[in-house]
């Protein structure tokens, strides 16, 4: 009816509407797709997306958090990190030894650690192996692992029975090893160390860092979950004076072994990064 008593008007008015709503269709298509787009991967996690983190920080002091404003040392900005990147996924820490301070109670462990002050890789091997198998029968699947200051500290600082910073890694190798057995399919991160500003340590955190990659690939090609970070440009801005007076830099504390806030929080980004790399790498396998 209408088309008999419009005639060519209503031809021409159909016409028009449907080319209108075709044009506005694929117009408006590749914005719907790119905002769909925006929207999954502002949600995707970009580290271990399907797998809760249950993390051991492992090493001396500065895993304690010895230095930092709360005591969390990296804990809390390495938390921060992957709540930014997933908020759904679960993040635990775990360790038979507590330091820091929670500034929110729903996140899990934030102050347990296996962080032991004043320890070397020979203390760490001699006296904590025990708490450490402990926490890995809580089935922890990453442990980081900072240890190693201690060992590059200068005669007569360093203790009389503890090897040479050129034959610390010996150590450290001989550390991982007990660890991998003890857990063959967690996820290890080994750092090279910050650097210490202070004399002796400065020149012989390098020697002890250079062979670490090495010996962590010789454990990768057995088909251990494992990587290095370099974690060593941390303090390296940080100068110790002549007269011995405190450091003063963004990274260290004054006693210049010490990361202040901004030097965890860097170490924390490092960390972060390595995670990235291990869930790249495949690492994290999905809970069943």
């Amino acid at each position: 009816m209408i088309l008999r008593r419009y005639g060519p008007y209503a031809v021409f008015a159909v016409l028009v509407v449907v080319l209108f709503y075709g044009y506005t269709t694929r117009e408006l298509q590749p914005l719907a797709a790119e905002a769909g787009q925006q929207t999954t991967n502002a949600h995707a996690c970009v580290v271990s997306p399907r797998t809760p983190l249950k993390i051991v920080p492992t090493g001396d002091s500065i895993t304690e958090g010895e230095g930092s404003s709360d005591y969390n040392g990296y804990r809390l900005f390495l938390y921060q990190h992957l709540m930014e990147d997933c908020a759904d996924r679960s993040v635990e820490f775990v360790g038979t030894r507590r330091s820091g301070l929670s500034p929110d109670p729903s996140i899990k462990g934030l102050e347990e650690t296996e962080g032991y002050s004043g320890w070397d890789i020979e203390r760490l091997l001699n006296f904590s192996m025990d708490p450490i198998a402990q926490t890995l029968q809580r089935e922890p699947n990453v442990m980081l692992l900072h240890i190693g200051t201690n060992n590059v500290a200068p005669l007569p600082l360093r203790p009389p029975d503890i090897v040479e910073p050129a034959q610390s890694p010996e150590k450290l190798e001989q550390l991982i090893d007990e660890i991998l057995q003890l857990a063959p399919s967690i996820v290890l991160i080994v750092a090279q160390i910050i650097t210490s500003p202070n004399f002796g340590w400065k020149d012989n955190t390098p020697i002890f860092n250079a062979p670490i990659p090495d010996m962590v690939d010789r454990k990768k090609a057995k088909g251990y979950k494992i990587l290095t970070v370099n974690m060593s440009s941390v303090g390296t801005e940080c100068v110790r004076d002549f007269d011995n007076s405190p450091v003063d830099c963004e990274d260290m504390n004054g006693d210049g072994l010490h990361p202040k806030d901004e030097g965890y929080r860097k170490m924390a980004r490092f960390w972060y990064e390595a995670l990235v790399e291990a869930t790249k790498k495949g690492y994290f396998e999905p809970s069943h």
